[in-house]
């Protein structure tokens, strides 16, 4: 450990003014370590002075070298670390499960399971980074961090913003055009493709805002040390507004779908089904809400190397979260692929409906196995299928005449096959 006189011989000149007069103005004798490092009004005056009086550099090597004199050890929160594994992890096994169940059900994979997979890329993007900015000083007292390290730290965050506007868009482009694989109802239709470009527009909008919120661009890495000419929009503003914008989106999405949910004609096991989705989906909106407080924390930090952990762990859980829920239905239809008979519906609830070619519907029972499903008669000359419906099993997709399953007429009705 140096020595009080030592330390003084390393500090920036206006440093040492500042300490000197500070000890001159308490009962500390300028060689009594011990009494300096014990004084709080002494160490209050001279922090204050450094402010005043040296560079935002010169600042910090200060309280570097004076923590060091004082045996204070820099505060290092690397707890974000087991979260961030973790859950992209669980994140990761559910996208493969849910490509694992297009293949065993010989389905294509279609644009929702894209956006998925790519919102676990940018996961584990972002997981990576954090990874990264951990080694040169993330989670870490600024003041104890090179001041190259703390220029890429916040090239680190500049990118992790960036990844996660991109990731949370594409787990909501994913669910939206899940429920227009599945809502053929001309009521519900509109409503989907209203939202989906209502989303996009407004997230695009927010992405480009934060990736060019400073003039110039470099200036959102650069500006930390003060010696740098640019300038910035009110981030604290533009954060919280892209923050309830989210939370409402994730409202919109989670609970527009009921009324038309309700519609299908569905067992027990499947409306339980359907409910955990919900409930997924209610976890990643309470994530959005928590996540807020944290936005202050960072935004008007001087600690930016440490305060960001906070907004990172809860970003973190809201995307990785965002693609669990999204991946859950065909989750559920691998494991019933996989355990036909633990999956099956009973006796009690497996009635199903059939309709005549004049739409009249009648009871029946009993089903086809594990895969039987609310049918209809009614057929139609089919030459190709469209592009949303080329992800059903081949068996949907063969032949001149299918037999549909309820929801695939034109009006008024709803696909159940993701809930078979």
């Amino acid at each position: 450990m140096p020595t009080l006189t030592e330390v003084l011989t390393l500090l920036p000149k206006p440093a040492v003014s500042c300490l000197v007069a500070a000890i001159s103005n308490s009962t500390c004798k300028l060689g009594d370590t011990a009494c300096t490092c014990a004084n709080p009004t002494l160490q209050a005056q001279a922090t204050a002075c450094v402010a005043a009086n040296c560079t935002i550099r010169e600042a910090l090597s200060t309280k570097n070298l004076t923590s060091s004199l004082c045996g204070v050890e820099p505060e290092v929160n690397h707890s974000f670390v087991p979260i961030f594994v973790a859950f992209v992890v669980l994140a990761g096994i559910a996208v493969i499960l849910r490509l694992a169940a297009r293949f065993i059900k010989s389905a294509n994979v279609w644009w929702d399971d894209i956006c998925n997979i790519g919102a676990l890329a940018l996961c584990v993007a972002f997981t990576g980074v954090a990874f990264y900015i951990k080694d040169i000083g993330f989670g870490v007292d600024i003041w104890a961090i090179e001041p190259d390290n703390i220029t890429k730290i916040l090239i680190g965050y500049y990118i992790e913003f960036a990844l996660y506007g991109v990731a949370r868009l594409l787990v909501r482009v994913s669910i939206v055009l899940f429920y227009l694989r599945i809502f053929q109802m001309t009521k519900a239709r509109p409503i989907m493709i209203g939202t989906l470009i209502a989303m996009c527009c407004l997230s695009i909008s927010f992405i480009m805002a934060t990736m060019f919120q400073c003039t110039p661009v470099s200036y959102f890495w650069d500006k930390w040390d003060g010696e740098h000419q640019g300038h910035c929009i009110n981030v604290n503003a533009m954060v919280w507004a892209s923050s309830i914008c989210a939370i409402i989106f994730d409202f919109w999405l989670f609970f527009v779908p009921v009324p038309f949910i309700l519609q299908l004609q569905l067992s027990w096991r499947k409306k339980l089904l359907i409910s955990v989705m919900l409930v997924t989906g209610i976890i990643v909106i309470v994530i959005s809400i928590l996540r807020v407080p944290s936005i202050n924390e960072f935004t008007k930090t001087h600690n930016v190397t440490k305060d960001f952990v906070g907004i990172g762990i809860w970003s973190a859980l809201e995307m990785n979260v965002g693609v669990l829920c999204a991946c859950m239905p065909s989750i559920h239809v691998l494991f019933k692929a996989l355990f036909p008979k633990q999956w099956s519906t009973t006796k009690g609830d497996s009635g199903r409906l059939v309709s005549n070619s004049r739409g009249k519907a009648s009871s029946g029972s009993g089903g086809r196995g594990p895969f039987s499903r609310i049918t209809m008669t009614t057929t139609i000359e089919q030459g190709h299928p469209s592009e949303s419906q080329t992800h059903l099993p081949g068996e949907y997709n063969q032949g001149r005449k299918n037999e549909l399953e309820l929801g695939t007429m034109k009006k008024e009705s709803v696909q159940s096959y993701a809930w078979s």
